[in-house]
């Protein structure tokens, strides 16, 4: 897949540490991303090859992207570090230009529910692993889709947790969306047995640490890795 130019049409903290950038797409044609999918940025004014120049990003779409298919906008969310790729998403100015490739991956809504009925469906989130969720979740709530949908949403504290406004009001419109937040060290509390054990399909998305605790965990009350779809972020 060729490389697309995008730039940086808008920027803001989101969290602590935590930044979100706004991107446009400068290219004819529609960028056809699903909620939940990623992309690859490429910085080529940054020198060392992929390794230094390039990172993979879920794509935030807004709900105004699934009314309007034309859009060329989409976002993505990170943490700050010292690193020269995030140094220069942070101090680019507006207007910045860079190349985007994408998008990629299945980590998305299933296309149907059951033909037994409605699918329940848990979401754990770590970090800015709350991005491919939060696309889902607008998504969700825009189509009215009747998926159940629990999310598990761990932050080290509330000021490092992105989105928290957001996810309340999101919850409020979608009977069908819950939120559960834990602020600390993810363990057996946070994800109750009951609860998952329910669940037809598990998705997890965080720190390579969390996810394989949450795995452990999940494994631990019988919740079979069949049911569940991860991607590691950080």
């Amino acid at each position: 897949m060729n490389p697309y130019n995008i730039s940086i049409s808008d920027k803001k903290l989101v969290a602590k540490n935590t930044w979100e950038l706004t991107l446009q797409c400068l290219e004819t044609g529609t960028l056809n991303i699903k909620a939940g999918q990623y992309v690859r940025l490429v910085i080529p004014e940054i020198a060392g090859g992929t390794l230094e120049n390039s990172r993979i990003f879920s794509a935030i779409l807004s709900s105004l992207m699934f009314r309007d298919r034309d859009s060329k906008h989409f976002g993505v969310v990170f943490r700050e570090s010292p690193s020269a790729f995030k140094q220069y998403l942070i101090n680019a100015p507006i207007g910045a230009q860079m190349l985007a490739h994408g998008p990629f991956g299945d980590f998305i809504l299933p296309k149907q529910c059951l033909e037994t009925g409605t699918l329940n469906i848990g979401w754990v989130a770590g970090g800015v692993g709350i991005a491919p969720f939060l696309s889902m979740a607008r998504y969700a709530t825009e189509e009215k889709l009747p998926y159940h949908i629990s999310l598990f949403y761990a932050n080290m504290d509330k000021e490092s947790a992105a989105y928290l406004p957001e996810l309340a009001e999101l919850e409020r419109q979608n009977p069908n969306f819950s939120v559960q937040l834990k602020f600390g060290v993810v363990d057996g509390e946070f994800l109750p047995v009951g609860d998952c054990r329910a669940l037809d399909l598990v998705y997890i998305a965080g720190p390579m640490g969390m996810a394989d605790e949450v795995k452990k965990i999940l494994a631990e009350i019988g919740v079979g890795s069949e049911k569940i779809k991860c991607e590691i972020f950080g």
